[in-house]
């Protein structure tokens, strides 16, 4: 993808879901040695919750229900 693409998708896809009612927490996995993804989302305010062996991932967590 292109220089801020995914910045700008995952903003979007952040946005839809803030307008859905009922969801109160949205989450994503990356691979741990996939920095550019885990800045992507820590600039959404996406929250690394822990690391998922069986996956080999990190979760993150954005709660929606605070802002």
């Amino acid at each position: 993808m292109g220089q801020g693409l995914c910045d700008l998708i995952d903003a979007l896809l952040v946005a839809v879901a803030r307008q859905r009612p009922g969801l109160q927490v949205l989450r994503a996995f990356t691979h741990p040695d996939n920095i550019g993804s885990q800045r992507v989302l820590a600039k959404s305010g996406f929250r690394q919750e822990r690391f998922v062996p069986e996956m080999n991932r990190l979760l993150y967590g954005l709660d929606l229900r605070n802002g």
